[in-house]
C-alpha cells in the first residue's frame, strides 16, 4: 500500500479539492463538494452533500456517504462506494468494486472486470466492457452486463436482467424478474417468482425455477427447464430441447428440430416447424405435431395426440389416448388402455395395443391391428387390412376392397361395399360380405356367413357352420350336411342361383330347384339331402312353390 502523501479536509461549505500525484487522503465534510485524487492510491470521502469525486490514476478508494453523489474511479482497480442516496458511479478503465449502497443509484463497471454491488433501492447496473459480476440487492432494479461474459444476479425484488454480447450467467433471484440472454451462449436461471427468460440469440440454457415461468429461447440451439410450476416453454428458431418438469406446462417447438418433454403434470405439447420429438410424461398429456415428421409419445396418463401434417409416429402409452393422424401417412399405437385411434387421410397403420380400443382408418389405404382385448375396427374408405387379434371384436371395412380378420375370438366381421376378403379365424364368427364380389373363410368354430350382394365364395372351415343367402350368386365350398345348416329363407322369390362345390355328391345327377318366381336353387356334389337342413324351406313349400327339375 503506498504511503499517504497529503491529506486535505473540507469544511460544511462546499469545497473543491485536488490531490497530489501521490497517495492523499481527501474528506470533503458538509457541503457539495468537489474532490480529486489525481495521481496515487487516493482515499477520498465525501461525507454530506451533492459531492463529486474522482479518483485519478491508481488504486483508489472512495466513499461518497450522505447525499446524491456522483463518483468517477478512472484509471486503476477502484473501490468505490455510494453510501445513502442516489448515487451516480463508474468504475473506469481497470476492474473496480462498486457499491450502491443504500438509495436508488446508477453504477457502471466502464472497462475492465468489475465487481457492482447495486445495494437496497432501485438501481440501475451497467456492466460496460469486460467480465462483469453484477448484484442487483434489494428493490426492483436493471441490470446491463454489456461486453464480455457476465455474472448478474437480480437477487430481491422484481428485477430486470439483460447479459448483452458475451456468454452471461444470468439469475433473476427472488421477485417477478425478466432475464434476456442477449448474444452470446448463456446461462440463464428464474429462481423464485413469476419470471420471464430469454435467451435470444446463441445457444442457451434457461431454467425457470419455482412458480410460474415463461421461457424463450429464440435464436440457436437452446435448453430449457421449467422446473417447478405452470409453465410455458418456447424454443425458438434451431433445434431446441425443452423440460417442463413439475407442473402442467406448455412447451412450444416452433422452427427447428425439437425435443419436447412434458415431465410430470398435464401438458400440453405443440411441436411447431420440423421434425420433432414430443414426450409427455407423467399426467393427462395434449399434443400437437404441426408441420414435419414428428414422434408424439403419451407415456403415462389419457393423453390427446394430433398428428399434423408430415408422417408421423403417435404412441399412446398407458392411459386411455385418443389419436389422430391428419392428411399424410401416419403410424398410431395406442399400446396400453381403452384408446381411440383415427388414421385420418393417407395410407396409414394403426395399432390399437392392449386394452378395448375403437380404432378407424379413415381415408386411405390403412393397416389396422386391434391386438388384445375386444376392440372395434373400421377400415373406412380406401383398400385396407383390418386385424382384429386376440378378443372378440367388430371389424368393419366399409368402401373400399378391404382384407378382413378376426383372429382368435368370436368376431363380427362385416365387410361393406366392394370386393372383400374376410377371414373369420378361431371362435365362432360372424361374417358378412356385404355389396361386392366377397371372399369369406370361417375358419375353426361355429361359424355363420352371409354373403350378400354380388358373386360371392364362402368357406365354413371347421365347426358347424351357418350359411345364410339373400341374393346374388353364391359358392359354398365346403358344405357338409351333416353338420352346416342353410338359411334359404331370404333366397326364394330373388334371382339367384346358389353353387355348392363340394367332395360329395348325389348318387346320379344334381338337383336344380326352380322357384315359382323365377329363382334358381343349384346343389351340386352333396352326400346327403335332407331338406330339414335347409331352413326356411319344408316340403309343403316345395310342393306348392318350388318345381323340382332333376334329381
Amino acid at each position: 500500500m503506498e504511503e499517504t502523501v497529503a491529506n486535505f479536509s473540507g469544511s460544511n461549505g462546499p469545497d473543491n479539492i485536488s490531490g497530489t500525484p501521490g497517495a492523499d487522503f481527501i474528506i470533503g465534510l458538509d457541503g457539495n463538494d468537489t474532490l480529486f485524487g489525481l495521481g496515487g492510491h487516493d482515499r477520498i470521502v465525501g461525507s454530506g452533500g451533492l459531492d463529486f469525486l474522482v479518483g485519478g490514476d491508481g488504486l483508489d478508494t472512495i466513499f461518497g456517504e450522505d447525499g446524491d453523489d456522483t463518483i468517477q474511479g478512472s484509471a486503476g482497480a477502484d473501490r468505490l462506494s455510494g453510501g445513502t442516496g442516489a448515487d451516480r458511479i463508474f468504475g473506469g478503465d481497470d476492474g473496480d468494486l462498486v457499491f450502491g449502497d443504500e438509495g436508488n443509484d446508477t453504477i457502471g463497471g466502464d472497462d475492465g472486470n468489475d465487481t457492482l454491488n447495486a445495494g437496497d433501492g432501485d438501481d440501475r447496473v451497467l456492466g460496460g466492457d469486460g467480465d462483469d459480476e453484477m448484484f442487483g440487492g434489494g428493490n426492483a432494479d436493471l441490470l446491463r452486463g454489456g461486453l464480455g461474459n457476465d455474472l448478474a444476479f437480480g437477487e430481491t425484488g422484481n428485477d430486470t436482467v439483460f447479459g448483452d454480447a458475451g456468454n452471461d450467467r444470468l439469475k433473476g433471484n427472488e421477485g417477478d424478474d425478466s432475464v434476456n440472454g442477449g448474444t452470446g451462449n448463456d446461462s440463464i436461471f428464474g429462481d423464485e417468482g413469476h419470471d420471464t427468460l430469454r435467451g435470444d440469440d446463441g445457444n442457451d440454457k434457461i431454467w425457470g425455477g419455482d412458480n410460474n415461468d415463461v421461457l424463450y429461447g429464440e435464436g440457436g440451439q437452446d435448453i430449457l427447464w421449467g422446473n417447478d410450476g405452470t409453465d410455458s416453454l418456447s424454443g425458438g428458431d434451431g433445434n431446441d430441447q425443452a423440460y417442463g418438469g413439475g407442473g402442467s406446462d406448455s412447451l412450444y417447438g416452433d422452427a427447428g428440430d425439437d425435443s419436447l418433454y412434458g415431465d410430470a403434470g398435464n401438458d400440453q405439447l405443440f411441436a411447431g416447424d420440423g421434425n420433432d420429438l414430443a414426450f409427455g410424461g407423467a399426467g393427462d398429456d395434449f399434443f400437437q405435431g404441426h408441420d414435419g415428421n414428428d414422434t408424439l409419445k403419451g407415456q403415462d396418463g389419457n393423453d390427446t395426440m394430433f398428428g399434423g401434417t408430415g408422417l408421423d409416429l403417435l404412441l399412446g402409452g398407458a392411459g386411455n389416448d385418443t389419436l389422430a393422424g391428419n392428411e399424410d401417412a401416419d403410424l398410431l399405437r395406442g399400446e396400453a388402455g381403452d384408446d381411440d385411434l383415427n388414421g385420418g387421410s393417407g395410407d396409414d397403420y394403426l395399432n390399437g395395443g392392449t386394452g378395448e380400443d375403437q380404432v378407424t382408418g379413415g381415408a386411405g389405404n390403412d393397416s389396422i391391428y386391434g391386438e388384445e382385448d375386444a376392440d372395434r375396427l373400421v377400415g373406412g374408405d380406401g383398400d385396407d387390412f383390418v386385424r382384429g387379434g386376440a378378443g372378440d371384436d367388430v371389424v368393419l371395412g366399409n368402401e373400399g376392397n378391404d382384407t378382413l380378420r378376426g383372429d382368435d375370438g368370436n368376431d363380427a366381421l362385416i365387410g361393406g361395399a366392394d370386393d372383400d376378403m374376410l377371414s373369420g379365424g378361431n371362435g365362432n364368427d360372424e361374417l358378412q360380405g356385404g355389396d361386392g364380389d366377397d371372399t369369406l373363410l370361417g375358419g375353426d368354430g361355429n361359424d355363420t356367413l352371409s354373403g350378400g350382394e354380388g358373386n360371392n365364395e364362402l368357406t365354413g372351415g371347421e365347426g358347424a357352420d351357418q350359411f345364410n343367402f339373400d341374393g346374388g350368386i353364391t359358392t359354398i365350398v365346403d358344405l357338409d350336411l351333416d353338420l352346416d345348416v342353410l338359411d334359404t329363407s331370404s333366397v326364394l322369390g330373388l334371382d339367384t342361383a346358389l353353387s355348392i362345390l363340394g367332395s360329395t355328391t348325389v348318387v346320379g345327377a344334381d338337383l336344380d330347384i326352380l322357384g315359382g318366381d323365377g329363382s334358381l336353387l343349384t346343389l351340386k356334389d352333396v352326400t346327403i339331402l335332407d331338406f330339414a337342413d335347409f331352413l326356411g324351406i319344408d316340403i309343403d313349400l316345395l310342393n306348392s312353390d318350388l318345381g323340382i327339375i332333376s334329381g
